[in-house]
């Protein structure tokens, strides 16, 4: 599954469990009918924008703390009601603490082999020698 996608699915379920928590199920689903919850996705400031039409400021912020507190629990990041961070930018944070890392491989052997070289073939050299055997063995090579 594509990550913005699975991110999409982790937001939409924050906002109607949020909405649900304040308002109950019937209720929470009138909300998402009227401000249209899918606009989340393209635009959090709107849909609050759209919440804060119907609620009011205060009351829009409710609803914004509550879809917040579980989206950073779907997310397992610590939420941190901060009154002076925009809805949209909590949820880019969130959305890019679930982003998925690369690993690092770190590999033992040279990625070619330098036996296939007519030098090192001559000097009776190992391209597959580990590098502590290496390490320890040196005096030899050198």
């Amino acid at each position: 599954m594509d990550a913005e996608k699975e991110f999409g699915g982790i937001l939409l379920a924050a906002v109607d469990e949020g909405l649900q928590a304040i308002l109950g199920d019937p209720q929470a689903k009138a909300v998402n009918w009227h401000v249209k919850r899918l606009m989340v996705l393209s635009d959090p400031g709107a849909f609050i924008r759209a919440l804060q039409t119907i609620f009011g400021a205060q009351g829009a912020w409710i609803f914004e703390d509550a879809i917040l507190r579980k989206l950073y629990e779907k997310v397992d990041e610590k939420y941190d009601s901060n009154n002076d961070i925009p809805f949209e930018e909590h949820v880019r944070k969130a959305q890019t603490s679930r982003l998925p890392c690369r690993k690092a491989t770190i590999t033992r052997k040279a990625p070619f082999s330098l036996a296939a070289h007519p030098a090192w073939s001559r000097s009776g050299f190992s391209a597959d020698i580990e590098p502590e055997q290496y390490a320890t063995d040196r005096g030899a090579y050198e």
